[in-house]
């Protein structure tokens, strides 16, 4: 059939078919890919990164090519600012744990148990969840700390007021 004759209707109905196969081939192909992208942004907690898997998802389905190397570059770039976000808080944490040394054995002991697992998923290449653990006992360590200091200085106000009364 030369470009300029008509085609019959089985012709183009053929010529569809043969067309739609390839097409729906690569929606599946890039859904797939969507899918681990989101899988992946949603495991590291990546709003921003899972709001524009879903744009692509929604073009897709609208019959658009979703920027699929974008998504992949945002997704790499998101996950190592939040890596380098992770081992930044881990740092401050452990700087903390020194801090508040020899507050609380049981406290401590989970302290330094939460930052060994933060460690391991850091160095794993995985979100650091542990990490809020970690933080949790460092505040109970500092208001363990906290309620020390509150009943000594009253005491200490006490002492001094005592002292100085013996004094004159």
């Amino acid at each position: 059939v030369g470009l300029d004759a008509p085609m019959s209707e089985s012709h183009l109905t053929t010529r569809a078919a043969t067309v739609a196969e390839p097409v729906a081939a690569a929606r599946d192909v890039a859904r797939r890919r969507l899918d681990r992208l989101a899988s992946s942004a949603g495991q590291w907690q990546l709003a921003e990164v899972l709001d524009a898997i879903r744009d692509a998802n929604e073009r897709l389905e609208d019959g658009s090519v979703p920027p699929l190397g974008e998504l992949d570059r945002q997704l790499d770039e998101a996950i190592e600012s939040t890596r380098a976000s992770h081992l930044e808080r881990l740092h401050e944490i452990e700087r903390d744990a020194e801090r508040l040394a020899e507050i609380d054995d049981d406290i401590e002991s989970a302290l330094q148990a939460a930052l060994e697992r933060a460690r391991s998923e850091v160095a794993d290449g995985r979100p650091a969840i542990a990490l809020a653990d970690a933080r949790r006992h460092v505040d109970e360590l500092q208001s363990v700390l906290d309620r020390r200091l509150g009943n000594v200085l009253p005491r200490l106000d006490v002492a001094l007021s005592t002292f100085a009364s013996v004094e004159r």
